[in-house]
């Protein structure tokens, strides 16, 4: 159920992104980035195939602004 959550509200920001003015997205160890927004959920991977809940962002949807 949290993840589906997660996954509604990181659906949700990609799809207002511009009005938003967000720059990129993690959550569940996906990358999505307003500068390549035609790549779509690209893995995660800046700390390696099995990093923490946190470090992972699988407890929490990240969002970065401009």
């Amino acid at each position: 159920e949290g993840k589906a959550l997660g996954w509604q509200l990181a659906e949700w920001t990609r799809a207002n992104a511009d009005s938003l003015q967000v720059k990129y997205i993690i959550w569940d160890m996906k990358y999505w980035s307003a500068a390549h927004p035609d790549r779509g959920w690209t893995p995660y991977t800046r700390y390696g195939p099995n990093p923490s809940d946190n470090l992972a962002h699988r407890n929490h949807v990240h969002v970065s602004y401009y």
